[in-house]
């Protein structure tokens, strides 16, 4: 017991222990040191705003500030310019590490196609609400006589005339024709008996009557062969008086034709 009591009180033992605690306290503070320099610890930059600048302006403005950065995806957004930032993630102001990645959000440059849905034969009101909510615009509206009155005969962009699933540009600027009946002016019906197609809406839209529909006796193989048949009968018949508007039918073919026949 004396031996022992005599070797905790030694001056060997307690010159260990205060070496072990010496070797203990360099040790961590040169683990903590270097986790410090390591992660930089108190060394923080603010993240800049990328959004609305091009991805080479973004790579210059974030280099002078030791941050990088990835593209990750793509969005189409109309009211910004092909190619700028739209997103980015950390946010502008956040405070991160230097050398940090950056992650952002490019606006296609590529518009995105929407399609047209049968939009003829409706009113003038519910085409544009429709047209608006798909994204277009519409640039104007073209009156045109027809026998009733608001309702859409044609949609067009430029100068093409859309079909239902035609694809057009989001944001694309679309013309209504749309049909107007004048009940303030007689019209007396011409013949269009031996005209074509073409010669028959010509004078239809002089007469300020409006275009109904061609029923041809056989399907013409192209547009051209469309134009070797002969309008054989109309509805009205020429010499009636209607009033300005007045949807006129025809019906085409390449063979002579009863005109007695019943139209319909």
């Amino acid at each position: 017991m004396k031996t022992i009591w005599n070797f905790l009180k030694s001056r060997f033992l307690w010159m260990n222990i205060l070496a072990a605690i010496v070797l203990v306290a360099i040790v961590c503070f040169v683990v903590f040191w270097r986790l410090a320099v390591y992660t930089r610890h108190g060394e923080a930059v603010e993240v800049p705003s990328l959004t609305g600048l091009y991805v080479e302006e973004a790579e210059l403005l974030l280099k002078g500030v030791d941050l990088s950065y990835e593209v990750i995806d793509s969005v189409y957004i109309r009211s910004r310019r092909g190619g700028e930032i739209a997103e980015q993630a950390p946010a502008a102001g956040t405070k991160v590490k230097k050398n940090r990645k950056i992650y952002i959000t490019v606006n296609s440059k590529q518009r995105k196609m929407v399609t047209v849905p049968n939009l003829v034969g409706e009113s003038r009101r519910k085409v544009q609400s429709n047209l608006k909510t798909l994204g277009f615009n519409v640039d104007s509206v073209r009156y045109e006589p027809y026998e009733f009155n608001d309702e859409v005969l044609a949609v067009m962009w430029g100068d093409s005339t859309l079909s239902a699933g035609a694809k057009v540009p989001d944001g694309g600027q679309i013309i209504l024709v749309v049909g107007q009946n004048d009940m303030s002016i007689e019209v007396v019906v011409p013949s269009f008996i031996g005209m074509t197609l073409p010669e028959a809406k010509k004078t239809i839209k002089e007469y300020r009557l409006g275009f109904g529909a061609a029923h041809f006796d056989q399907i013409p193989v192209d547009s051209i062969d469309s134009l070797s048949f002969r309008v054989y009968q109309q509805a009205p018949d020429a010499g009636l008086s209607v009033y300005g508007g007045k949807t006129v039918e025809l019906k085409l073919s390449k063979e002579a034709q009863e005109e007695d026949e019943i139209f319909f």
